[in-house]
């Protein structure tokens, strides 16, 4: 937890708006991937059923958007099914602007990448703990996550916080009381909830082409991560 908060305190920048990927100097583990993968599969889930709903509106209301990437390292993300990918004009849209042809496991070159999180999703404390944690000071409009102060909090057992997101090295950002708090989930409580999230990246290819991609872990997903 110490490693996450130091690393908080390096990351986060209200003076910078539009964040470009950082790298960051954190270890990966089978936490990391697991909830991972349950982000991704989250997004995949609501994608699906944006399919088959109408809306008035050319892009999904979301709750929280952040402006960073789940887990540790700069992801290195390629296209590994298919030959086209759906682009679009904004992270959240409904429907995709164009669809352009792709190489199979063609790397895609990227300058912004978003969360956008429709539900939050829940844990139950499973017993009495005093935890550290890092309070965010706020969110901006851009979804850059503003500097805090690190502290400790009493939690009682049964009490229910609202999960925004995975972060890294096995912890979450979550929200109580107005308050957006990081917290290593680690031997604190039980799942209620998954987060209802989707990943967006801002490809940048002058060449080939620009716009938003969905990265689904499915055709657009995380191959590597450099450190």
């Amino acid at each position: 937890m110490k490693i996450l908060l130091q690393w908080l305190k390096e990351y986060v920048d209200a003076d910078d708006p539009h964040p470009r990927p950082k790298e960051m100097n954190l270890g990966n583990n089978a936490a990391t991937l697991l909830a991972l993968a349950a982000l991704l599969a989250s997004g995949s889930a609501c994608a699906a059923e944006n399919q088959n709903r109408t809306t008035e509106t050319s892009t999904r209301e979301f709750l929280v958007k952040l402006s960073r990437w789940p887990g540790e390292g700069v992801p290195v993300i390629a296209v590994d099914v298919g030959q086209s990918v759906a682009v679009y004009k904004d992270p959240g849209s409904v429907r995709p602007a164009k669809t352009v042809e792709v190489r199979q496991n063609q790397t895609l070159e990227w300058d912004e990448t978003t969360i956008l999180v429709y539900q939050f999703g829940q844990m139950e404390i499973s017993e009495p703990v005093t935890a550290e944690i890092y309070v965010f000071s706020g969110i901006d409009p851009h979804g850059q996550m503003r500097s805090g102060r690190s502290t400790t909090r009493e939690f009682s057992r049964g009490e229910k916080i609202d999960i925004v997101s995975y972060l890294a090295e096995g912890a979450y950002l979550f929200s109580q009381r107005g308050e957006y708090f990081a917290m290593s989930a680690e031997d604190k409580g039980r799942l209620l909830r998954e987060p209802e999230t989707e990943w967006w990246i801002h490809v940048n290819q002058p060449q080939e082409f620009s716009g938003w991609v969905r990265v689904d872990g499915q055709q657009v997903k995380v191959i590597d991560r450099t450190f």
